[in-house]
């Protein structure tokens, strides 16, 4: 078992159903304090948030991701617990496996290697993680952009693992050119085929996106 799979595991397993965090937040914020990052928790209302974060100065990029999930409805609608995870046919099924707790396990063992390999980098990469993505969405991202904003703290970059595709894994890009905390935003689309739905002023186009064949089973969300 990959170190990926199990730490998506450990986090499926907890029962995080929006806002609840359910100790998500904690155990990765207890990984990546080993791993040397600086923690910080900041909670509005019923939401946990945590912004860890390694190295100073720019450029700043962020992992976007959240530790909620949307209740699994009827247990008899899943062919097994959607909170004890099960490893079938070489496939991870919980709810949260894609949507987007594996998302955010490979980004917590991206920044353990990353740091570890690279402690002096330039630069400051950081993990940002909400429980108020799948509800109302208040008391999430919006009140930590308006943290930040007020200590004049900026993010030049941001990557988010949400799952996107239309029938292959891989074959949509969507990329965001954000202004940190401002209201400019750029949209673009990527197909697999290499069309641009919508291009941002002096962007240039990869020759070709590269797609992987999805899996023959699924992820349940």
């Amino acid at each position: 078992m990959t170190d990926v799979v199990a730490l998506a595991i450990d986090l499926i397993s907890r029962p995080s159903i929006t806002p609840n965090d359910a100790g998500c937040q904690t155990l990765i914020a207890a990984r990546l304090q080993r791993a040397g990052f600086s923690c910080e928790h900041l909670r509005f209302g019923d939401v946990d948030n945590l912004f860890a974060a390694h190295g100073s100065d720019s450029p700043v990029l962020v992992l976007l991701g959240h530790t909620d999930v949307v209740p699994p409805g009827p247990r008899d609608a899943w062919s097994s617990d959607p909170f004890i995870p099960d490893v079938r046919d070489g496939v991870l099924y919980g709810r949260g496996a894609a949507d987007m707790k594996g998302s955010v396990a490979a980004f917590v063992i991206a920044l353990e290697r990353f740091v570890a390999a690279h402690p002096d980098h330039p630069g400051t990469i950081a993990l940002l993680l909400t429980s108020d993505e799948e509800g109302d969405a208040i008391d999430g991202v919006r009140c930590v952009a308006d943290v930040f904003r007020e200590r004049g703290q900026r993010i030049e970059y941001c990557v988010t693992g949400e799952p996107s595709s239309k029938q292959t894994l891989g074959d949509l890009v969507r990329i965001e050119e954000c202004r940190p905390i401002s209201k400019r935003k750029t949209w673009m689309l990527v197909e697999r085929n290499g069309t641009l739905v919508e291009r941002p002023e002096g962007f240039t186009l990869p020759a070709e996106t590269a797609a992987a064949p999805t899996p023959s089973g699924g992820a349940e969300a």
